[in-house]
């Protein structure tokens, strides 16, 4: 009898525990919403790379306005006969994009079975260097009219249930990731280069014959190897903007490379002799280290300047800490000489790497909601969406939606200066004002001359989930203005 109550005693007990774990977990998920929502404006700044139907209610409600690199158009896919076309899939991502309040953007890749047969067969064994010059130039021009008389709104031959004309053209997912290579290019004489720049001046041409206020966007630059270029040029300072598969390279050692020096001239030559035939530049920030993606915004800056112009700066593909798993020996992306992915590395370079590309000049940038199906994207490319690859919200997830809760809409975002090692942010959003501050160590800061207020609220962004993946959130500090402690984890803070 005895046994009998005290194993009925220890299963209340158990139940106990388990609603009482059960019930905090449902309530730190709806603390969370309760403080970090808001109504938000589809703010076209912020991007997400393309749309999948079991999270739109979740991407709608997140703050983001643009899809980044969706629908991808392959022409043998579109047209892969002669004047015969198969628009079906790609209005049926335009109509979903344009349906959930999103502005798409349409990725045209040109490869085809019989205008570049001699790279179609290399697309259709999975190969990504598939894309090139066609050998109908015509029939290419021909194809992208369609296109745009499709998606332009004018009522005329428009797909069913256009809402407002496709702006966005982008010729070109990344350079040189999908080029077809002839083997005839030197540094001297950049032929890929110079094929892909007529490729782009026929089809800005067409494109905007039709809609006139379309945006054409550059092939974005693959970010390992812009990340090279601005090492060499001077503009990441750490030496490990050198490493190229395992191998750290020194600034020499890379100039010396022909295949360097190949892929500096045929990138400096799109620059500046495509100029006249985009409106947006795409630089792509897949980045281990924080110093990578701010090297490269200014060298990319500093290259446009250089040669006499001026165009928005847009980041089609973007994600951090681009870093494998411990243990991860297999992947094909990602360096082990980088270290190793955490998730909460991953949530703080959600607030870095938008914070700091806004206050650089970066008009548009955007982040991987949830990680492709295709296994041949594998390490960092699944690790770096808000969503693990099995669709559960990671740090960086609810993290997002504390950046958006701050920043969508806003005015204006700069840096100000305050000691060295420490990176603050204002921001001004609907005449409120915002900053956001990191370091490199744990360094207490005084911020009077700064923010008008003796006491200020230091909000914590989410490092952590519990087994259930919902935020484990710490709460808000109320401190001296002159004694704000900050560390390599981003804060955001406002007057108390």
């Amino acid at each position: 009898m005895v046994m009998k109550k005290v194993i009925i005693l220890l299963i209340l007990i158990l139940s106990i525990i388990v609603t009482s774990i059960f019930l905090l977990r449902r309530a730190r998920n709806r603390d969370f919403w309760q403080k970090f929502s808001r109504e938000k404006i589809k703010d076209i700044r912020f991007g997400i790379n393309h749309p999948v139907d079991k999270y739109i209610n979740d991407m709608s409600k997140s703050g983001a306005g643009w899809i980044s690199m969706s629908p991808i158009v392959v022409w043998g896919v579109v047209e892969p006969t002669r004047g015969n076309y198969n628009w079906k899939s790609i209005d049926e991502i335009i109509k979903k994009t344009q349906e959930m309040g999103f502005e798409p953007t349409l990725t045209i890749m040109p490869v085809s079975p019989w205008a570049t047969p001699w790279s179609f067969s290399q697309y259709k064994k999975g190969r990504l260097g598939v894309c090139d010059y066609p050998n109908d130039i015509k029939a290419w021009k021909n194809f992208l009219r369609a296109m745009a008389e499709r998606y332009d709104n004018d009522g005329i031959d428009d797909m069913d249930g256009l809402k407002a004309p496709v702006r966005n053209w982008h010729i070109l997912e990344e350079w040189p990731t999908f080029w077809y290579d002839r083997g005839d290019s030197t540094p001297d004489e950049p032929a890929n280069a110079k094929r892909y720049v007529n490729l782009l001046k026929a089809s800005s041409e067409v494109i905007k014959e039709v809609i006139p206020n379309a945006r054409i966007i550059l092939c974005g630059f693959a970010s390992d190897k812009v990340r090279l270029i601005a090492f060499v040029d001077g503009f990441i300072n750490d030496s490990d903007g050198g490493i190229f598969h395992s191998i750290n390279f020194s600034r020499e050692q890379l100039e010396s490379l022909a295949e360097f020096r190949q892929l500096k001239a045929d990138i400096e030559y799109i620059l500046d002799k495509g100029r006249n035939y985009f409106d947006i530049v795409d630089i792509h920030l897949q980045d281990p280290k924080i110093c990578f993606t701010e090297g490269k915004i200014k060298w990319i800056m500093y290259k446009m300047k250089k040669l006499g112009y001026y165009k928005p700066i847009w980041v089609v593909e973007s994600g951090g800490p681009f870093k494998r798993l411990k243990g991860d020996i297999t992947s094909r992306a990602g360096d082990p000489l980088f270290g190793e992915f955490t998730f909460k590395e991953h949530a703080e370079f959600v607030v870095k790497m938008h914070v700091l590309s806004y206050a650089l000049g970066v008009e548009r940038f955007q982040w991987n909601w949830i990680a492709s199906e295709d296994s041949f994207w594998d390490g960092p490319f699944r690790l770096i969406p808000l969503l693990d690859f099995n669709g559960r919200p990671t740090p960086a997830y609810y993290t997002y939606f504390i950046l958006q809760y701050y920043m969508n809409g806003f005015d204006d975002i700069r840096e100000i200066n305050v000691e060295e090692d420490v990176r603050l942010f204002r921001i001004d959003v609907s005449g409120k004002t915002i900053y956001v501050a990191w370091s490199s160590g744990e360094v207490t800061v005084d911020l009077s001359s700064i923010i008008d207020s003796s006491k200020v609220r230091i909000i914590h962004i989410v490092t952590r989930v519990d087994a259930k993946n919902n935020p484990i959130m710490v709460k808000d500090d109320t401190v001296d203005v002159s004694r704000v402690k900050i560390s390599v984890t981003p804060i955001f803070i406002e007057k108390a």
